[in-house]
């Protein structure tokens, strides 16, 4: 999600590289983002989840957003906000229940599954409105063919190793396919990242 081949050659554009608040997407003309700071009456810096007097406005706005991304079939998000997400599901009535691809339960709001990661893909440190790295982020995403894509130019290459020493722990021989890819945005209703939301709750 937070790959830059502009720091590592190795990687491929993620989605929160693409859609970074700030600047248009490749061939949309939008940054597909909304500063949920904005969402807060009077200045803020960020959406401070945590504050119990913020956590009905937070759903309500999350409610009016998902029609934008009408083929939403997931919200995506680190598990700290998922487990402050459902507590405030819980406590407002409003939590419900879907089926993921493998016909599990899972929760949901307004029948999309909350679909947790690692922090390690979605971090709690993202930089605010007064540059404090104490934000992370929430994807409203269509995640199917025709609105977000893996592209390529180069194609699917195969590599046959049947060197002797290339014999793996097994005594069999490996291969190795590698495609070189990329993150592509096909149409302006596939995705909006929540940007600057406080899920950590602080002392």
């Amino acid at each position: 999600l937070t790959g830059d081949p502009g720091t590592n050659a190795g990687e491929m554009t993620g989605l929160l590289t693409l859609v970074d608040g700030v600047t248009n997407v490749p061939g949309i003309g939008a940054t597909m983002s909304i500063d949920a700071a904005d969402w807060l009456p009077g200045a803020a810096d960020h959406f401070d989840l945590t504050v119990e007097a913020n956590q009905a406005l937070f759903i309500e706005k999350l409610m009016t957003t998902i029609p934008y991304v009408p083929m939403c079939n997931g919200l995506v998000m680190n598990h700290t906000l998922q487990g402050l997400l459902t507590t405030i599901m819980h406590r407002l009535h409003v939590m419900g229940e879907a089926r993921n691809l493998f016909g599990e339960i899972v929760t949901a709001f307004n029948q999309k599954p909350l679909v947790g990661v690692r922090e390690s893909s979605i971090g709690n440190d993202f930089p605010d409105g007064a540059a404090a790295t104490v934000t992370t982020k929430l994807i409203i995403s269509a995640a199917m063919p025709g609105y977000l894509s893996v592209v390529t130019n180069s194609g699917l290459e195969f590599q046959d190793w049947d060197e002797a020493d290339e014999l793996d722990d097994n005594n069999e021989r490996r291969g190795r396919c590698e495609m070189r890819s990329n993150t592509k945005i096909d149409d302006d209703e596939a995705v909006i990242v929540i940007h600057n939301i406080k899920a950590i709750r602080t002392a």
